[in-house]
């Protein structure tokens, strides 16, 4: 079955969206778990990954300039070894 609306077809689809504490990208993180995605949400740090943990939002500690931190998520989202998620999209805040 194809369908036209992109939303249905990425649908419980794996989402990044980085710059999730504050802001658009806090913002962006909870519109499109309201809406069944499941979200990997980048954070700098543990206080705002409380913050933003909830229904289909998994906090990622996620710096975009430290190297670890996006290896570890770039082997999570199934672009590196030991894959744990496919990443269907992702949406850059930071």
């Amino acid at each position: 079955m194809q369908s036209g609306n992109k939303t249905e077809t990425l649908q419980n689809g794996i989402i990044v969206v980085t710059g999730t504490s504050t802001g658009i990208g806090n913002a962006t993180a909870k519109e499109l778990a309201s809406c069944g995605f499941h979200v990997l949400a980048g954070v700098r740090r543990e206080i705002d990954a409380d913050a933003i943990r909830g229904k289909n939002i998994e906090p990622v500690m996620l710096d975009i300039t430290n190297e670890a931190t996006t290896c570890t998520l770039h082997n999570w989202t199934g672009c590196g070894y030991g894959q744990i998620f496919k990443l269907d999209f992702a949406r850059q805040s930071a």
